[in-house]
Formats: structure tokens, C-alpha cells, sequence
């Protein structure tokens, strides 16, 4: 072993061992591992990115389990708070993989209507915070904004509307001109 360190032909990288733990932990369907594993990392001062969190929910939403049944909205909750409890803000990449569940439904149910409240705002908190990293180039889908849109009408404020309003026509504007229209075509769509 000691021949192969030497040799360079041996490199262990952490994080991608790190990362490849946390995809079998989240494989299996066992959330509080990962929780815990999250834990042992900081308690051993080993810095959480967002970019963990943004490939443990692109694994939960590829993920099924053995029971052929998909992660639940309360699960998506579980570790999106575990990431706010982090004080890790959400990227807009984050953002696309938990709208669909948090804001949509996307095939899952929710018990209680609060908790379904609760998870738009979420969002829609998440969305503000994305939003004011000015080094997130992300661009968010239509189909996001559209339900973001209506969780802030249904759950958020007037300025919850018009931010994502904000949002959404800057992002069509901004894929209008990739495709070469103009934004005078904008305003006759809508």
C-alpha cells in the first residue's frame, strides 16, 4: 500500500468518498445517516457546500426505493432544514430540484395542510436567498417559476409576487433572446 502512495498511483480524494457515503446513505433511504454523517463532518470542522446538498436532492429525486416509492415531501423537508439549520443558503440549482416537490406536488402527499404551507414559504425563502447571490448564473426553468408564482400567490406576499414575477420575466426575456426574438414579442404573449 505504502508503494502505491508513494508512487502517485494511489490518490484517495475525501469529498469524493464523502459524496459517494452520502449517495449510498440516501440509495438506502436512510436520512438520518446522512444527517448524521453530515454532523460527524462539521464536528470535525470539514466544510458542508451546497453543492452536498444539491447532489443529495438530485439523488432523492432519482432515487427510489426498494419499495419502488420515491422520497416524500417530508423528506425533501427534513433536509432542507437540515441545510437552513447549517446556515447553507439555497442555489437556484437546489432550488430547481425541490420546487417540483415543495411547490408542485410532483406525486407526493402531504398530511397536513400547515406542513404544505410551510413548505412553500420555505421555497419561496429559498427563492429570496438564491436570488441575492449575484455569482449564481443559474437559470431557473419556466415550469418553476410558474409554481413558485403560485405558492407566492397562495401562501406569500404581494412583494413574494412581484419578486418572482421579477424573476420569471427576466428569465424569459433572457431565453427570448438566446432564441434571437425580441422582447416586443413578450408583451404581446402576455
Amino acid at each position: 500500500m505504502r508503494v502505491l502512495k508513494n508512487s502517485g498511483a494511489f490518490r484517495f480524494d475525501p469529498g469524493r468518498a464523502v459524496r459517494n457515503a452520502l449517495r449510498i446513505f440516501l440509495d438506502s433511504k436512510e436520512l438520518g445517516m446522512v444527517v448524521d454523517a453530515l454532523d460527524h463532518l462539521e464536528s470535525n470542522e470539514i466544510p458542508i457546500r451546497s453543492s452536498e446538498y444539491e447532489n443529495m436532492f438530485s439523488t432523492m429525486t432519482k432515487t427510489t426505493g426498494n419499495d419502488g416509492k420515491l422520497y416524500t415531501a417530508d423528506d425533501f423537508m427534513l433536509v432542507w432544514n437540515d441545510m437552513i439549520r447549517r446556515s447553507i443558503a439555497p442555489s437556484k440549482a437546489i432550488l430547481r430540484l425541490v420546487i417540483p416537490v415543495m411547490c408542485g406536488g410532483m406525486g407526493v402527499s402531504v398530511n397536513n395542510s400547515d406542513d404544505w404551507k410551510c413548505m412553500k414559504l420555505s421555497a419561496l425563502r429559498g427563492y429570496h436567498q438564491a436570488v441575492e447571490d449575484h455569482h449564481d448564473n443559474y437559470v431557473l426553468p419556466v415550469p418553476c417559476f410558474s409554481m413558485l408564482l403560485e405558492a407566492a400567490v397562495e401562501q406569500g406576499s404581494i412583494e413574494d409576487v412581484n419578486a418572482v414575477y421579477a424573476g420569471a420575466v427576466k428569465t424569459l426575456g433572457a431565453f427570448m433572446n438566446k432564441k434571437h426574438y425580441t422582447t416586443v414579442l413578450l408583451n404581446t404573449v402576455t
